[in-house]
C-alpha cells in the first residue's frame, strides 16, 4: 500500500518550495501559515516572508504590525500574532540548536515553541530530521476510516486506534514523503463530499470504495 501511494505521490503530488526546501524554519513558517487556509493561497504570502526573512535571526526587528500587514492575505489575525510569540522564542540560540539536535527528546522541545502542535511537529521531524512520525490531521482520519469502512468524523484524530494505525503506516525511510502523500490524497482524491475513488491508488485495499462500487440490492 506504501508502495502504491508513494507511486501515484511522485506522479500527481503537489509541488510546493516549503517542501523543497530542507531549512526546518522555512517549513515551520509554511506550517503556520497552512493552518486552515489553502496552500495556494499561502504560496504568494509564503514567498514574500521568506524573501524577506530567510532565517530566524532577520526577524529580530520584525514588529508586530508587520508582521500582521504579512499575514493579512491569510485572514485570522491571531496566526499573526501566534506567530510572533514563536519568533521571539527563536532569537535564543539554545532553543535553535535544541530542536536541530536529534535525540529522544526532540519532539518534546518542538512542541514546546508556541503555536508548534503535534501535527507541525511530526510533519517537520519526519521529513528533515528521518522520524517516523505520522502527521494526522481530518484528511488523514478520513483515509483511514474509509479504508476500513467505518463512520468518522475530524475529532477521531485523537484515538488511539487511528494513531497505531497511522504510527504503523510511516514506518519508512520516507515517513515524510508519505505524510506528504496522504496529505494530497485527502486534497486531491479522498475528499470530503464527493471522493474519486476510480482515481485512488489505494482504492483496492478501500472498502468504502468497495461498499460505495456495489449496485443496490433489488
Amino acid at each position: 500500500m506504501r508502495r502504491s501511494l508513494l507511486g501515484w505521490f511522485g506522479e500527481h503530488g503537489r509541488s510546493y518550495p516549503w517542501r523543497r526546501s530542507s531549512s526546518w524554519y522555512h517549513l515551520l513558517v509554511a506550517e503556520m501559515m497552512l493552518r486552515r487556509t489553502r496552500a495556494d493561497q499561502v504560496l504568494p504570502v509564503y514567498q514574500n516572508f521568506i524573501r524577506k526573512y530567510p532565517a530566524p535571526a532577520k526577524t529580530a526587528s520584525l514588529k508586530k504590525e508587520q508582521l500582521r500587514e504579512l499575514f493579512r492575505p491569510l485572514g485570522l489575525n491571531w496566526r499573526s500574532e501566534q506567530f510572533a510569540r514563536t519568533l521571539a522564542v527563536l532569537q535564543d540560540g539554545s532553543v535553535v540548536r535544541g530542536l536541530c539536535r536529534k535525540d529522544e527528546d526532540q519532539g518534546k522541545r518542538w512542541q514546546a515553541i508556541p503555536g508548534v502542535g503535534s501535527y507541525s511537529e511530526a510533519m517537520i521531524l519526519s521529513l528533515l530530521f528521518g522520524q517516523r512520525r505520522p502527521a494526522i490531521d481530518s484528511n488523514v482520519v478520513r483515509i483511514f476510516y474509509r479504508l476500513a469502512g467505518r463512520p468518522y468524523r475530524p475529532d477521531f484524530r485523537r484515538r488511539r486506534e487511528l494513531l497505531e494505525t497511522a504510527r504503523a503506516f510511516v514506518q519508512s525511510p520516507r515517513a515524510g514523503q508519505l505524510n506528504l502523500a496522504l496529505v494530497d490524497l485527502g486534497a486531491l482524491v479522498c475528499r470530503p463530499g464527493r471522493p474519486n475513488c476510480a482515481l485512488c491508488p489505494l482504492q483496492k485495499r478501500c472498502n468504502f470504495n468497495r461498499l460505495s462500487s456495489q449496485p443496490p440490492e433489488k
